[in-house]
């Protein structure tokens, strides 16, 4: 099971490929450049003009480009253009027809707490920030998380780097 789909995955390369440009791009440009089919991109420029991620032009000169800046841009506002909305668990929305144990369930509150911290991961992450780590090997996205423990403290629990 993967978080994003497809269509959000390509999203994101859609959003990367036109934060570089100043004049945007068509559909076709898109797909062509990626070699992702242009029905399918069609959909996915929809969507993001749809969630006011992208605006679009029509005409000879015609195009799509940003709505916005990338530091304006949240990773949560693109799962949302693409996605569903958000769900962790059947729990975690206000009312819960689809669990039979939510009245019994100790997981409950503990389940809702770290979907409201993915989403915050999510809404915390920019695509200035996303596409920047991208572009130095090694790097991670600045959000307030632990670094990954070095091999010469793995063994101490308390030093994280």
């Amino acid at each position: 099971m993967t978080f994003f789909s497809r269509k959000t995955d390509y999203a994101l390369l859609i959003l990367h490929a036109l934060a570089g440009r100043n004049a945007g791009m068509s559909a076709r440009e898109i797909a062509s450049y990626y070699g992702i089919g242009r029905p399918f991109v069609a959909n996915i420029l929809k969507a993001l003009c749809s969630g006011g991620l992208l605006q679009s032009q029509r005409g000879a000169m015609g195009g799509y480009s940003l709505a916005r800046p990338t530091n304006e841009i949240t990773l949560d506002q693109v799962f949302d253009a693409c996605e569903e909305p958000f769900q962790l668990t059947d729990c975690t929305t206000h009312v819960s027809e689809q669990c039979s144990i939510i009245a019994a369930c100790p997981l409950k509150h503990a389940m809702s707490d770290l979907h409201n911290r993915i989403k915050s991961l999510l809404r915390n992450v920019t695509m200035h920030d996303f596409f920047q780590s991208a572009l130095t090997p090694n790097s991670f996205i600045t959000i307030g998380l632990p670094r990954q423990v070095s091999s010469k403290t793995a063994n101490s629990p308390s030093e994280v780097h």
